[in-house]
């Protein structure tokens, strides 16, 4: 699951402060990370289509979800009103995940029905694939350090 092609796709990730607390902003954090999965969309799609597996990302667009659950009190309620007009599921994700059109497509980014390859920069793929291997692997090593 993506978001908007717009805010996902061009964004760039700053390996030299990734994950650092400096100047932290939540929404800059989940962009950051959203980005970073599109990402790995592509990575992993190269990655396993040997096995023949597809690997896509969606845009969900304007689904009800929990999303506004930790937003401001005073958010809530307006929040809470505008998810009356949201749609119950995905049309972008249940046409990725299930139609026997995308069957063997894969490394695509899909916004209703229309899929977009990614493209993104071999070079950036790779570090961000090495910076979560070091990242997840000194997490990991540590968990088995401890216990």
């Amino acid at each position: 699951v993506s978001g908007d092609p717009g805010a996902i796709l061009k964004r760039k990730l700053d390996f030299g402060v990734l994950g650092a607390n400096q100047n932290y902003s939540g929404i800059g954090a989940a962009l950051d990370a959203v980005h970073a999965k599109t990402v790995w969309t592509e990575t992993l799609a190269e990655k396993l289509k040997p096995q023949r597996i597809d690997v896509n990302a969606f845009h969900p667009g304007i689904v009800k979800s929990d999303l506004g659950r930790n937003l401001p009190v005073y958010l809530r309620l307006p929040f809470a009103f505008a998810r009356l007009f949201m749609a119950s599921e995905s049309k972008s994700g249940n046409y990725a995940s299930t139609s026997a059109e995308v069957a063997g497509m894969t490394g695509q980014y899909f916004v209703g029905t229309t899929a977009t390859a990614l493209n993104f920069d071999k070079a950036y793929q790779e570090q961000l694939w090495q910076w979560t291997e070091a990242t997840v692997g000194g997490v990991l090593d540590s968990q088995r350090d401890a216990s």
